[in-house]
């Protein structure tokens, strides 16, 4: 699968070589987000009619492919400055809870001021104790790893009220993880996100060595919602049954991941393989070969290494590609002067 730009991976701290999805990265390729599609359209929408005279230029100019993509793009953008805005405000949260000052311009100033006056209400009243601040945990047995915002132990009680009804109280000084949030909204899968935090087995203690240690046992989650016009904190019970609803999320994401893509084969015609239908190897590459009339995989294994990197854009990258392809019907070119076996690799890599 493609990764996307906003996922997120974490090296094992057991080895190097391994990466870990983001607790977020799980969420965002297994849980449904229902409302986007419409809200997209209608930010789009929206855009369109704020801007109408921008708009009604660029088609007069011809130019509707740039007119669609300011339109399409303002989803993008308002997501992209609300998260920009999110980091900020961890960012700056984190330096105050650890009291450190933390350099900003005017402008960050500016964004984030109303904010930390929240902040400041949130902690005279909620009379927070912070166990850790920012650390990366990790499940060494699921695979997977992420950044927990703090482990908290609220000075009050936290009751927990869902569809009209308490069900729990956490009393003062539980341990909780904790993750704030300074969008508009809480949406439900913040509770699989302090699963997922909750159910880490180790955790990077943040100092100068990077200790690593077993996870605290935490009772619970709380999502600590800061916005300009006031605070709430939702209370998140990690039951027996939401952290088998994780596991289950993260074996789901394994195979939406990794498993699905690796399950269905290219399309294919009858009379064998032909080079355009591998879209590995770059399309001006693939049309500069049909242009010199190479099709078939015997095509390129006649057409020669020499004269496919001589193509525009092949490079080294798309001579290593079009070795593979021409190995899957036992074909090949012989090695250039500047190229190595993978044997030869290894061993000079050992």
């Amino acid at each position: 699968m493609t990764r996307r730009n906003d996922e997120r991976w974490y090296r094992a701290f057991w080895d190097q070589e391994l990466l870990l999805p983001s607790v977020t990265t799980i969420l965002g390729c297994t849980w449904a987000k229902g409302g986007i599609p419409y809200w997209s359209a209608l930010e789009a929408a929206r855009y369109a009619v704020e801007n109408h005279d921008e708009i009604a230029e660029l088609i007069a100019q011809d130019d509707e492919k740039r007119a669609v993509a300011l339109a399409a793009g303002a989803p993008r953008r308002i997501t992209n400055e609300a998260a920009e805005l999110g980091k900020l405000f961890h960012r700056v949260a984190d330096a105050q809870i650890r009291h450190q000052v933390l350099p900003l311009t005017e402008e960050e100033r500016e964004a984030v001021a109303p904010f930390m006056a929240t902040l400041d209400q949130f902690i005279e009243e909620m009379k927070p104790a912070y166990r850790w601040t920012e650390a990366k945990v990790y499940h060494q047995r699921l695979l997977y790893a992420g950044t927990a915002d703090c482990g908290i132990e609220f000075g009050v009680p936290l009751p927990v009220v869902v569809r009209r009804k308490l069900v729990h109280t956490f009393p003062a000084g539980t341990l909780l993880v904790g993750d704030y949030k300074s969008g508009k909204a809480v949406y439900d899968e913040a509770g699989m996100q302090m699963t997922g935090y909750a159910s880490c087995t180790h955790m990077d203690l943040r100092d100068e060595t990077h200790t690593i240690v077993e996870m605290p046992k935490v009772e619970g989650g709380a999502v600590i919602h800061i916005r300009p016009d006031g605070y709430r904190v939702h209370g998140v019970m990690i039951t027996p049954e939401m952290r088998a609803g994780w596991v289950h999320a993260r074996r789901w994401f394994e195979a939406l991941y990794h498993r699905a893509p690796a399950s269905i084969g290219i399309g294919v015609r009858a009379g064998g393989l032909r080079v355009d239908d591998f879209t590995g190897i770059d399309i001006r590459v693939r049309n500069a070969l049909a242009t010199r009339g190479i099709s078939t995989l015997a095509d390129l294994e006649e057409f020669g290494r020499d004269k496919f990197l001589a193509i525009r854009y092949a490079g080294p990258d798309g001579v290593k590609k079009a070795r593979e392809i021409l190995a899957i019907e036992d074909r090949s070119w012989p090695l250039g002067p500047d190229e190595i076996t993978e044997e030869e690799a290894e061993r000079g890599a050992a």
